[in-house]
């Protein structure tokens, strides 16, 4: 958490609402890392799901492989969700994590302009990959809260939302967003900033540098977008170990009879 971060931006944005499904989701998955098997598994049991008509939604999936720079690879990404497409959303996974389908088709039960899922940080030490806001707690009823900035890892955010982006470009004073991509010459945008800002008035610290998970909450909560945590999304974080550590799914018999089957025989009731 960082102190005295402040909340979205005042806008007439704070009060923009997505309209109703049924959507069209791209689904972007840059691959830095290469991709996990549980990734794969993961992905499967989404087109599989999506093909048996559990969702109204239709996704589009997009991976880049071999691109080791991830916030290159998730501007080109967001470009071609934008410019080439129709679609209603721009959602990002990333390779290194599993995740389950039915999480990422309740995210659009009630969609928020921007939302989040939770996975954990690569570390010994139990941590999320969000930054939370003084003041602003989980809603028990919505399971969601308001956060300063969440991982890209599981990261949903509407087309409006990168329009009013791509619009405030030209008075845009913290980093250049427009930019021409080599090769292409296209023009193109950097709204997954990883850089330095500087903005005494908007962090406790500043300088300071920013990842492109950061500098794109940053972004677009200085327009007015809240970024919205829900934590009923809840991914693991592969690396040579899953993260939180200890960690497994639950069977489908311990979800029915609401316990967990513990290592020594005995079982905990979930919580």
């Amino acid at each position: 958490m960082l102190a005295k971060l402040p909340a979205a931006a005042k806008s007439p944005n704070n009060q923009w609402r997505p309209p109703p499904g049924p959507y069209r989701v791209y689904m972007s998955m840059p691959c830095d890392d290469g991709h996990k098997l549980d990734f794969w598994r993961s992905l499967l049991d989404l087109q599989a799901a999506a093909l048996r008509g559990a969702t109204p939604h239709h996704f589009r999936l997009k991976a880049t492989p071999g691109d080791s720079l991830v916030p290159r690879a998730r501007n080109n990404h967001m470009w071609d969700f934008y410019f080439n497409t129709a679609d209603d959303w721009f959602c990002s996974t990333d390779s290194d994590l599993d995740f389950r389908a039915v999480d990422w088709f309740q995210m659009f039960d009630a969609p928020d302009p921007i939302m989040a899922g939770k996975y954990a940080i690569k570390q010994a030490e139990m941590r999320w990959c969000i930054n939370t806001i003084p003041g602003h707690e989980m809603d028990p009823k919505t399971m969601k809260q308001n956060v300063a900035a969440a991982g890209t890892g599981i990261l949903a955010v509407h087309r409006h939302v990168i329009g009013t982006m791509i619009a405030a470009a030209a008075k845009w004073k913290a980093w250049p967003v427009r930019y021409i991509a080599d090769g292409t010459e296209e023009e193109q945008f950097d709204l997954f900033h990883n850089g330095v800002v500087h903005d005494p008035n908007w962090f406790p610290h500043s300088p300071r540098y920013l990842s492109e998970d950061w500098g794109f909450c940053y972004m677009a909560r200085k327009l007015g977008f809240a970024v919205v945590l829900n934590h009923r999304f809840i991914a693991l974080h592969e690396g040579s170990a899953k993260y939180p550590l200890q960690a497994r799914r639950l069977s489908r018999e311990e979800e029915m009879a609401g316990v967990i089957q513990q290592p020594d025989g005995s079982v905990s009731p979930i919580a």
